[in-house]
């Protein structure tokens, strides 16, 4: 093959790559452990409309199986393997093999404030496979970033926020009757609370706790 052909395929392949790669950026009202645990109980992804993992174990170096939505509840199941499942670095990232090519998602957390995080989703593609386009819905693939971003946002806030609820309702609750045991405040609790059955106080405080001092979007 002649230099000129290998260029050329170079460069068809970086061509594929840069076009379809993709990044999304969005603030999460919630402290970043609580955004960290939710994302990385991968046995509880029914929040995500654009993968599902599935493995023995979440650590990096891990391997199993990934589902990605392509229409209409399709779903196309690969290998993937953990390339990162850090803590202390907030990064979750796996990698999917798709014949010549790798399909690389990377989930990195910061912290903005104690209320709320960062939520960042890089996807990238590398390799080069004339029949990637047919195998995968590759245009569809490219909004994955931001809907699972937008919808892991919902869901970790809609938790976060009835847990407070939850949390300071029972403390009152408590204070009232000067009760001294313990409550159980986890999302395993099955109590519920109604916001607009709660005290004006108690509704002030879920809002100022939720909310705190919200980033501005040149943050992101």
């Amino acid at each position: 093959m002649s230099q000129r052909s290998l260029i050329s395929k170079a460069n068809e392949a970086a061509s594929l790559q840069s076009r379809w790669n993709c990044e999304h950026k969005t603030i999460v009202q919630a402290p970043i452990e609580f955004v960290w645990d939710t994302l990385i109980d991968t046995s509880l992804w029914n929040w995500n409309p654009c993968f599902r993992l599935s493995a023995d174990s979440t650590q990096t170096g891990a391997s199993g199986k990934v589902s990605i939505a392509v229409c209409r509840g399709r779903w196309k199941i690969k290998d993937f393997t953990f390339d990162s499942v850090n803590r202390k670095d907030y990064k979750f990232s796996w990698t999917t093999d798709v014949g010549a090519c790798k399909i690389s998602n990377v989930v990195r957390l910061s912290s903005r404030g104690a209320k709320a995080t960062l939520l960042c989703h890089l996807q990238r593609i590398s390799g080069n496979s004339p029949t990637l386009r047919w195998v995968l819905p590759l245009k569809k693939m490219k909004t994955y970033p931001m809907c699972m971003n937008e919808a892991l946002k919902n869901h970790v806030e809609s938790r976060h926020f009835n847990h407070l609820l939850f949390s300071l309702s029972t403390r009152e609750m408590s204070t009232a009757t000067d009760s001294t045991a313990s409550i159980d405040v986890s999302e395993s609790s099955s109590s519920m609370v109604n916001y607009w059955k709660s005290s004006p106080d108690v509704r002030k405080q879920v809002l100022s706790t939720f909310l705190g001092e919200p980033p501005t979007i040149s943050e992101l």
